[in-house]
């Protein structure tokens, strides 16, 4: 199934929110990945075109307004 570059980036913005939200809870040691993508709502396989692709590496900018986002 072929995935948009929308949808990629709304699972990006999905996966740092609900890693934000537990890091915050727990610290960044007591969270897994297993945790971020059950609480982002999502599957492992999402994160194949997000790090195997490079689609994860953000421009510095991008990564700011990603994590000021996630975090709100």
């Amino acid at each position: 199934m072929k995935v948009s570059r929308e949808q990629v980036a709304e699972h990006r913005l999905q996966i740092l929110a609900a890693a934000a939200r537990l890091f915050r809870l727990r610290g960044f040691e007591g969270v897994t990945v297993a945790e971020v993508m059950k609480d982002a709502g999502l599957t492992h396989g999402v994160l194949l075109p997000l790090v195997c692709f490079q689609v994860w590496e953000p421009k510095p900018r991008e990564a700011q307004q990603n994590y000021d986002t996630a975090v709100r």
